[in-house]
């Protein structure tokens, strides 16, 4: 046992009493291992800020095809923000949500409600799109590390 639980006697004997104790139990001793990587957090935030600086190209070259004069440095702020929100547990897949924030903060930068509702709209198909491409990709490489996993294990791999 060790982080902050180190100081409080018999946490662990607590945590286990808790309605889904193990399982919260199981969740802590996860989280630990990713703190004894000292990379890990590094590799983290430099891969989340690409991602992100994607997301922001994403949206400057739909807004450059749609002739929309948005600043590049202010997108680099409003894209990351509606990507966060977004992503709260309101709506399906942050539908509406998205929109309403690209035309909201969009229209401080004198961006029309159409062009802003296009931009979100665009960009929302196309991680769909590139969805579905990964989706299919998994299920092409799955079939082929299953194989892999039995023929390394003898035979006795549990099916999917």
């Amino acid at each position: 046992m060790g982080g902050v639980s180190k100081g409080v006697p018999r946490a662990r004997e607590f945590l286990r009493r808790l309605p889904k104790g193990p399982l919260l139990e199981r969740a802590l001793d996860s989280c630990r291992q990713f703190g004894k990587q000292k990379s890990f957090l590094l590799k983290t935030i430099t891969l989340s800020l690409l991602v992100n600086i994607v997301f922001v190209a994403q949206i400057i070259v739909l807004g450059a095809g749609l002739h929309a004069d948005i600043p590049t440095l202010s997108l680099f702020v409003i894209v990351p923000v509606i990507f966060c929100i977004s992503a709260l547990p309101i709506t399906p897949n942050g539908l509406g949500v998205r929109e309403s924030l690209f035309v909201l903060m969009l229209a401080v930068n004198k961006v029309d409600k159409t062009t802003a509702l296009s931009i979100s709209l665009i960009a929302s198909a196309q991680g769909l799109f590139w969805s579905l491409v990964g989706g299919l990709v998994y299920l092409g490489v799955r079939r082929k590390d299953h194989l892999s996993e039995v023929t390394q294990s003898g035979g006795d791999a549990k099916e999917d």
